[in-house]
């Protein structure tokens, strides 16, 4: 009979993920650990069997892209204002609290890629993981670089210094471009001028009499980490951006 994928342990994915495949011992050791886990996040993937590859394939999916929307949204939401956010999925009401439940959730949707990989996978099956595990590291890169950054943001749009709220403003407006062109042929071309732009912005800042070495410092590290964020969350899924339209 085949067990609930939420009997298999969970000790530290993001380190065990880095061993697969799995010897047949630890697939075995993995089976038989018992995760606490009864306010689970997920939504597609609690009820579906491990043994049933096809189900449990398209379940982690469907799992994928939530996680997927749920970080576009906390990025979208966070630029505008991270004290006062409302996202359906998630409990929270500011950013923090809602990060730590999305990364709740990152971790039940790859504990259950973990528990699959336990079973005996066709070779499809075993491209589709690959291409889920590394979608999911890669969204969870770009909410952890983004984390890193809102102080800055609220600092900026709280700023008595203008050239910082203009940074601010700039980003809340190159980032709308980009989400208006999700799932279109200008979607990279537009994602690219977001870090030309903010590039250009911060180098007109630097004129400003007002802005300390601490701020510059601040605004030059926004800036870079942003692109980053935005490569990852837009450029390096492009071609997933129509799942979410």
């Amino acid at each position: 009979m085949s067990r609930d994928w939420r009997e298999v342990g969970f000790p530290g994915w993001q380190y065990i993920l880095m061993f697969s495949p799995f010897s047949g011992k630890f697939a075995k050791f993995l089976e038989n650990r018992i995760a606490q886990n009864s306010e689970g996040k997920t939504e597609f993937i609690q009820a579906i069997p491990l043994g049933e590859h096809k189900e449990f394939i398209l379940g982690l999916k469907k799992e994928k892209n939530r996680y997927y929307k749920i970080c576009q949204k906390i990025v979208e939401q966070s630029i505008e204002s991270p004290d006062n956010m409302r996202i359906d999925e998630m409990a929270g009401d500011d950013f923090y609290h809602i990060y730590e439940e999305a990364k709740q959730l990152e971790g039940e949707v790859s504990r259950g890629v973990l528990a699959f990989e336990t079973q005996e996978l066709s070779e499809e099956d075993i491209q589709s993981l690959s291409e889920i595990k590394d979608q999911l590291r890669t969204y969870g890169l770009a909410l952890k670089t983004f984390k890193d950054v809102v102080h800055n943001l609220k600092e900026f749009q709280n700023s008595p210094v203008s050239s910082l709220k203009e940074i601010h403003q700039y980003i809340q407006v190159h980032y709308r471009d980009i989400e208006d062109n999700a799932g279109s042929d200008e979607l990279t071309v537009t994602a690219k001028n977001f870090g030309k732009a903010m590039e250009e912005k911060t180098i007109a800042c630097m004129k400003d009499s007002a802005l300390s070495e601490k701020d510059l410092v601040s605004a030059l590290n926004l800036v870079h980490e942003m692109k980053q964020v935005v490569k990852l969350m837009w450029m390096e899924n492009s071609a997933h951006q129509t799942t979410f339209q």
